[in-house]
């Protein structure tokens, strides 16, 4: 995942329903943040200890901004926003890139900070090109991120800070910046995976300073072929994603383990994975990948998370002065292209849960090399 991928990282695919259910995962891969924006905006103003609803109000300029930065990608982005209120149907904002969208360029800067001194301050590119968003609800007319290539430092701070050019203050944030040091214990550099029916396994790490949240996620990478055009090879991937983590505080050094069964992880590949009886697959590797964010990141994931008592009214939280938000830091580290033991390869192809999905095993027979693909009931042919 690059950083655009994290700021449509940022805004495409946080909130995967108006429901507002999140994890750290998805808060990186948002698809409907302008939603939420409104949801967010409409929660606020519903749950603020003045009981008054002005329903229709003089319209107002509202600043959402997101951006999560993460020091081993190679470009930095920042997503900027508006939210509104105003008299006008919340249709007839959805359908106008100006209620959205700033029509202006804005001077968006990330400072590098050491303290209270700013080393150097970085001015972002406005780009409309890089990334277009699917047709919605609201209109895509006007869509556009900024972006640097300035490389980050974990040993500083930076603020993000928005200048709209119109005299108001600046729109600002301040976020560290995680390191790479998260260590992942379990499995092994050297170890093959092994599966075996109903057995309880960990995928284990210890998190870097900072960190307070985190997204394990177990991802199966595969090759596929269509028996009709067995030329067609193609390259996929299926994740499989572990409940998220907390630590206890953010001085890192923090031991956690995140539990997964055979048959967990052989459901949840399952489920991203099309079904296709002409359709065979190889294992090609199986990546275990840990995503680390900030505090202000799990506060903001946590405050946001579904009302699950009789009282719905739910806190605020943006880090954002002067709007909405969220400016943070995430890490990812991983182990990757891990091999399956013999007896893990057997579960995947034999196994009563993945056996449809016709993954094969390679094995050598007195006329050579031959595979088989499941049959059911645990035969291979």
């Amino acid at each position: 995942m690059n950083s655009l991928d994290a700021v449509d990282i940022g805004f495409n695919k946080v909130y995967q329903s108006y429901a507002i259910s999140l994890s750290l995962y998805s808060i990186l891969h948002m698809q409907n943040f302008l939603k939420f924006t409104i949801i967010l905006i409409a929660i606020t103003h519903l749950s603020s200890c003045d009981n008054t609803l002005y329903v229709n109000d003089k319209w107002t300029d509202i600043t959402v901004a997101f951006s999560i930065l993460d020091k081993s990608q190679d470009t930095q982005w920042v997503r900027v926003n508006r939210a509104w209120l105003g008299t006008d149907d919340i249709i007839v904002g959805a359908e106008s890139p100006d209620s959205i969208y700033y029509d202006q360029i804005l001077s968006v800067f990330i400072d590098e900070m050491d303290g209270i001194t700013v080393r150097k301050s970085i001015q972002l590119t406005y780009d409309d090109q890089s990334r277009q968003l699917n047709d919605g609800f609201f209109t895509t007319d006007g869509y556009h991120l900024y972006r640097t290539t300035e490389l980050i430092d974990s040993d500083y701070r930076y603020r993000l800070r928005i200048d709209k050019g119109d005299g108001s203050s600046p729109v600002t944030s301040e976020t560290v910046i995680l390191n790479n040091s998260l260590n992942i214990t379990r499995p092994s550099r050297v170890a093959r995976i092994n599966l075996e029916p109903f057995v309880n396994y960990g995928f284990e790490f210890t998190s870097q300073p900072n960190s307070k949240i985190f997204q394990p996620v177990i991802t199966l990478n595969y090759k596929e072929f269509n028996v009709n055009n067995p030329s067609s090879l193609t390259y996929h991937q299926a994740n499989y994603f572990l409940p998220v983590k907390e630590s206890i505080n953010t001085s890192g050094g923090i031991g956690l383990i995140s539990g997964y069964t055979t048959e967990s992880l052989l459901e949840g590949w399952k489920l991203k994975i099309p079904t296709d009886p002409n359709v065979r697959r190889f294992v090609t590797g199986i990546d275990f990948e840990v995503t680390a964010g900030t505090e202000d990141m799990h506060t903001y994931i946590n405050v946001n998370q579904p009302p699950t008592g009789i009282v719905t009214e739910r806190p605020d939280f943006s880090n954002i002065e002067g709007g909405y938000g969220l400016f943070a830091s995430s890490a990812l580290n991983g182990r990757y292209d891990k091999e399956f033991t013999e007896t893990g390869i057997l579960q995947l192809v034999l196994n009563d849960i993945s056996c449809e999905l016709q993954f094969g095993r390679i094995f050598l027979s007195p006329s050579g090399a031959d595979t088989c693909y499941c049959t059911g009931n645990g035969q291979c042919n």
